[in-house]
């Protein structure tokens, strides 16, 4: 071995030892990251659940106390439903036609 894979060989060395030092800080930051995010998506479950809760017992409370029928309720439930429905139709077709690929709905089917 020579001077100069001596050299080769320590400088391989060092970038190697750089690679892994910063491929460890990001699998670091990486794994905060995702349990950061993990966390917020459980938080936000629990505040969406409670919202549910308190929502259906707002809606039985009106329909109890006669401010809307429950049949009014479904009608307005159906025609949001529907007005959504062609919202995201229209924006689908409209990606289509500037020549983009609809973003797939977020909405969930009840």
């Amino acid at each position: 071995m020579d001077i100069i894979d001596l050299w080769w060989n320590t400088s391989q060395d060092s970038a190697i030892n750089e690679l892994r030092e910063s491929l460890t800080t990001a699998g670091v930051k990486s794994s905060a990251t995702v349990a950061r995010q993990a966390e917020l998506i459980r938080l936000m479950q629990q505040e969406n659940d409670d919202l549910r809760l308190r929502v259906g017992v707002l809606i039985r409370l009106l329909i109890q106390q006669g401010a809307i029928s429950a049949d009014q309720y479904t009608a307005a439930i159906n025609e949001a439903k529907t007005s959504i429905e062609r919202a995201q139709t229209s924006q689908a077709d409209n990606q289509r036609v500037a020549g983009r690929r609809p973003k797939p709905s977020s909405a969930k089917p009840k």
